[in-house]
This record gives C-alpha cells, structure tokens and sequence, in this order.
C-alpha cells in the first residue's frame, strides 16, 4: 500500500503480509521485493494527479508479480 501527499510523494509505503512472508522463506524473492521498493521511492513524487480527485488516489495498491522463473 502506498499513501501519496497532495504533491504526489510517498508518505508511506507498506508491503503486504502475504510479500512478508515470501521474503522470509524464499531467499530470491526479496531482492525482487527490494527492486518494486526502489522502483516505487524513484518515481515519487507522482506528478499529474488530479487534485480534485485527491482522496480518490492518496491511498494506492501496487501489485507486482514477478515472473515464476525467478521466484
């Protein structure tokens, strides 16, 4: 999950129980984890949000799925 300001910056950024648990028990998953993480902090702040649709998009979830092969 991720929270947005009104400029589009990350105020916080969650990852999901279920990614959690994967980066505990598959060594190559969190590396992946860690890239989507880097990835998301690159591209911030978001720009071209609408601000009148602020409460529409302040709060976002993300889903990355990395390909079987390498998880």
């Amino acid at each position: 999950m991720i929270t947005l300001s009104r400029d589009g910056s990350i105020t916080h950024l969650e990852i999901d129980n279920e990614a959690k648990a994967r980066m505990q028990n598959e060594p190559t998953f969190r590396p992946l984890v860690e890239s989507a993480l880097r990835a998301v902090r690159k591209a911030s702040p978001i720009k071209g949000l609408p601000q009148k649709r602020y409460m529409i998009w302040k709060k976002l979830k993300l889903n990355f799925k990395p390909p079987e092969t390498m998880s």
